[in-house]
């Protein structure tokens, strides 16, 4: 991906999506104001020619998130869901993203709740990644293991 600005609480996540080669189109770390989104997102693009994002890798993070939610309390949980109505407008509609945010929304726009999803923005990377190391490190294993016994 090319290099872009990334507002910082929500940098870690995306550069990791982008390295377990799921290509972001647009993010946001939350805010306060009412003029922007109240809690931090990550939208993944799937509008070819941009995407080429392989069913195995979308599966992949599909496991991870749920994997990452089955140890969480319900506020903590991130969810993976199409985005049919952002920039719709301008697309005549359609799921041309998937959109990573929280479950639980900050509607109030309380400070708290902002910062904590911006600190489990930062875990979900972690975790994300650690998870993709496992399984190009499986992968590598399989491949020298087929190399092995030719």
């Amino acid at each position: 991906m090319p290099d872009k600005e990334f507002e910082p609480r929500i940098k870690t996540l995306v550069q990791t999506l982008n390295d377990m080669e799921i290509p972001t189109f647009e993010s946001c770390e939350g805010h306060l104001s009412p003029e922007r989104p109240s809690h931090p997102y990550v939208d993944i693009t799937l509008e070819p020619p941009i995407c080429g994002i392989s069913p195995r890798i979308l599966f992949l993070l599909s496991r991870f998130i749920a994997e990452w939610n089955a140890y969480k309390p319900e506020e903590e949980s991130w969810i993976l869901r199409p985005n049919c109505y952002r920039y719709s407008h301008e697309r005549g509609g359609g799921p041309y993203f998937l959109t990573l945010e929280p479950l639980e929304k900050n509607n109030q726009r309380n400070p708290r709740i902002l910062q904590k999803h911006q600190e489990k923005a930062d875990g979900l990377a972690s975790f994300l990644k650690k998870k993709w190391e496992e399984i190009k490190y499986l992968e590598n294993s399989l491949k020298s293991a087929k190399g092995d016994k030719k």
